[in-house]
């Protein structure tokens, strides 16, 4: 097992054998890969496929979420559309749980006050809260 570990960069700090095994299963492609342990889940960042990605595992070993890292560029034209064009779009990252995608987008204004807003998959974009 050492050299699996070795191979794909994960420590042992807190984090089941379980919970390393579902993940090599998910992700066979990651690379530098930097775990925690929190209380009730084990968190991985890492690049597959030059992506940034942030996985959550429930201490079972059971992958409950995927927050990917999206270029302003990708981010899907009906979710665009429905932001206020007063608002330069900064940053997004899809999430995926449950088999649902929400999006979590930094936007800022022309004072350059950054805010988050959240949008689900068809478009409908929360009220901006201030960062």
């Amino acid at each position: 097992m050492d050299l699996l570990n070795k191979i794909f960069g994960i420590t042992n700090l807190g984090i089941s054998k379980k919970i390393r095994q579902n993940f090599a299963l998910y992700f066979p492609n990651a690379k530098n890969i930097e775990w925690t342990s929190q209380k009730d889940f084990a968190e991985a960042i890492f690049y597959d496929q030059d992506i940034e990605k942030i996985v959550r595992f429930d201490k079972n070993g059971n992958l409950i979420e995927t927050r990917i890292n999206i270029s302003p560029l990708n981010v899907p034209e009906i979710i665009q559309k429905n932001l206020n064009p007063k608002f330069e779009l900064m940053n997004c990252i899809a999430v995926h749980s449950n088999e649902s995608v929400i999006y979590e987008l930094i936007i800022r204004d022309k004072q350059l006050i950054r805010y988050l807003v959240t949008s689900d998959g068809k478009g409908k974009v929360s009220i901006p809260e201030p960062l």
